[in-house]
């Protein structure tokens, strides 16, 4: 299963990266290079994301060592990101970073549904 990447708007300004059922930091880090691509391919200076977690299982071992690694190889458009559909657990873990690094966290924020994580980019 995994994770997939894709515009979700025809102007090449939000990437949606969809979980589906189990991944692997393997198949993160895949959707990352592919994402990274899309974004050095956009015209576009700032490019957000939503993540849908709505069908996709909790994250792998390691979650908060492997995101302190990722904070730290912030691509230069990366935008906000919009967490969509997260378990309680994921968002437990999400209040944990947040203190651990207050800094990247502000770029994420939580939403309930795509309409939502969509309003919230707009703002």
């Amino acid at each position: 299963m995994g994770i997939q990447v894709a515009w979700d708007n025809t102007d090449s300004r939000v990437i949606l990266l969809t979980v589906t059922g189990y991944w692997t930091w393997q198949d993160f880090y895949l959707s990352m290079d592919n994402m990274h691509q899309m974004m050095d391919d956009s015209p576009h200076d700032v490019i957000d994301f939503v993540l849908d977690m709505r069908n996709g299982n909790l994250f792998p071992q390691n979650m908060l060592s492997q995101m302190q690694r990722q904070a730290t190889h912030r691509h230069h458009k990366a935008g906000l990101m919009v967490v969509m559909g997260a378990a309680a657990f994921a968002r437990a873990l999400f209040n944990i970073m947040e203190r651990l690094m207050p800094g990247r966290m502000k770029y994420i924020k939580m939403a309930e549904s795509l309409d939502k994580a969509r309003s919230l980019l707009m703002q």
